[in-house]
């Protein structure tokens, strides 16, 4: 699963934005990988745009749907 999740995260960087990806593996029902693809998405945007930045909190209630 963790070679799949770091894939998905380089196809994520190179073409669509992470929160998409979470999204379309919410939608698929593979919440094992949507979780920590949306974790890992927001501790990266905690620490480039800060804990207040708008997309911190687009990405937390795309963590809570995903839940």
């Amino acid at each position: 699963a963790h070679r799949h999740n770091s894939a998905a995260l380089a196809a994520a960087q190179q073409g669509g934005t992470l929160h998409n990806l979470v999204i379309q593996y919410a939608a698929q029902g593979r919440y094992e990988v949507a979780v920590p693809l949306c974790k890992q998405a927001l501790e990266d945007l905690e620490k480039t745009s800060g804990h207040d930045h708008p997309d911190v909190a687009t990405m937390l209630n795309i963590l809570a749907l995903v839940y």
